[in-house]
């Protein structure tokens, strides 16, 4: 091998010594960014509940979520609904976005007509609360949640 051919193959093993070295020292010293895995950016996050954790059928379930999940980089939140029977998740979806509610109870799940809906008197406080309407069986009136406020507030 003649001089020129060492000459050479000394810079290219400089070259992909040197390179790589002050990458690594620029990462770590002079970028600015968050390359940790606890970065909050872009990332979405998920929530399931479920009935119990005991069924062997939800911890499955529960695990290829995640796996799939975090494996995009994004967060999955678990909820055992039988260890805490006081507290529920309830998720809205309005104008194209989801939202998890944790509420004491949830007596039922029902569908009111947007013309049903009466607006809150002028006297109202209640600044998450849009109108109010009478249960379909008449056994009391129930507050309706202004979601675009919820959504702004949140």
């Amino acid at each position: 091998m003649n001089s020129a051919s060492k000459r050479w193959m000394i810079l290219l093993a400089a070259f992909f010594i040197v390179v790589p070295f002050c990458a690594v020292i620029f990462l770590l010293f002079g970028y600015s960014g968050d390359l940790s895995a606890s970065q909050t950016e872009d990332r979405i996050v998920f929530g399931a509940t479920y009935m119990t954790m005991n069924n062997p059928y939800y911890q499955v379930l529960d695990a290829q979520l995640r796996l799939e999940i975090e494996a995009k980089g994004d967060v999955l939140l678990t909820r055992d609904a039988a260890m805490d029977q006081d507290r529920l998740l309830v998720v809205l979806n309005y104008a194209g976005t989801s939202i998890g509610i944790l509420v004491d109870a949830v007596d039922q799940m029902i569908d009111i007509p947007k013309y049903n809906i009466l607006p809150m008197p002028a006297h109202n406080t209640q600044l998450l609360v849009s109108g109010m309407c009478s249960l379909p069986d008449g056994s009391g009136t129930m507050m309706v949640l202004d979601c675009e406020q919820l959504l702004t507030n949140a």
